[in-house]
C-alpha cells in the first residue's frame, strides 16, 4: 500500500504493516466488500487483571 492510499484511509499508524496482497473483494449477507488486510508490528500489552488492552497514545 501506498503512502497516499494510507493517509486516503486514514491508515497512518508507523506499526501497521500491509502484505503485498493487503486488498480482497467479497461479499458477506450478499453484500460486496472491500476487505483491507494488515498486521500490527508489535504484540499489544493487556492488564493481567481485568484482561483489557493497555492501548500507548504515545
Amino acid at each position: 500500500m501506498d503512502n497516499d492510499t494510507r493517509t486516503l484511509l486514514n491508515l497512518t499508524d508507523p506499526h501497521l504493516n500491509f502484505p503485498h496482497h493487503w486488498l480482497k473483494y467479497k461479499s458477506i449477507k450478499n453484500v460486496q466488500v472491500a476487505q483491507i488486510s494488515c498486521t500490527l508490528s508489535y504484540i499489544p500489552r493487556a492488564c493481567p487483571i481485568v484482561a483489557l488492552l493497555i492501548v500507548d497514545k504515545s
